[in-house]
């Protein structure tokens, strides 16, 4: 199941045997967080999004269908992240370079 933008968030599906996504709104993200999962062979780049309302972290893969849209959407909505977020998490490689893109500091944005 791919992950869906929605007009103020994204759906993201729990896994195959639940039909019912998670929604994530944009809202109710109060920290974003970046990593890599040294996966033997390659590496895979990861998004965790910590939901404020229910303490939920969401984790999203760049192998995942629709990474890239949220990804936009992410860097949209949040310009406060660095440009170059990708490439410092991307080397070097096998390492897991976790960096904090963004917490929320008070009641706002």
């Amino acid at each position: 199941m791919p992950l869906d933008l929605a007009p103020d968030g994204f759906h993201f599906p729990k896994n195959q045997s639940e039909s019912e996504p998670i929604e994530v709104k944009w809202e109710q993200v109060d920290e974003i967080v970046t990593w890599k999962d040294d996966l033997w062979a390659y590496d895979d780049i990861r998004l965790g999004f910590h939901l404020a309302d229910t303490g939920l972290w969401i984790s999203l893969s760049e192998e995942q269908p629709g990474f890239c849209r949220v990804v936009e959407e992410m860097e949209r909505r949040f310009p406060a992240i660095p440009g170059d977020w990708f490439q410092r998490v991307m080397f070097p490689a096998f390492v897991p370079n976790y960096a904090v893109l963004f917490r929320r500091v008070g009641g706002g944005f």
